[in-house]
């Protein structure tokens, strides 16, 4: 898919649902491979499973990430 983010990657905060969710999709639909990350690993699997149904394997990758933890900032941005 190709869009004005083709080709980027995207590291999208509180994505497990809501805003953040679609943000995240909306993202990958614009040819952004997307790294969902929340504070709830498993609603954040879910929106990179539905990314990766959406707009093909290897899309969307999925992080837990708590924002206030430095060390998990690392973690997700390695």
């Amino acid at each position: 898919m190709g869009g004005r983010v083709a080709g980027k990657l995207a590291l999208v905060t509180g994505a497990a649902q809501g805003l953040g969710a679609a943000q995240a999709r909306m993202l990958a639909r614009e040819g952004a491979w997307v790294l969902v990350t929340d504070i709830n690993a498993a609603g954040a699997e879910a929106t990179a499973a539905a990314i990766e149904a959406e707009c093909g394997p290897g899309i969307g990758f999925a992080c837990a990430l708590d924002v206030t933890s430095q060390e998990q900032w690392a973690a997700a941005v390695e």
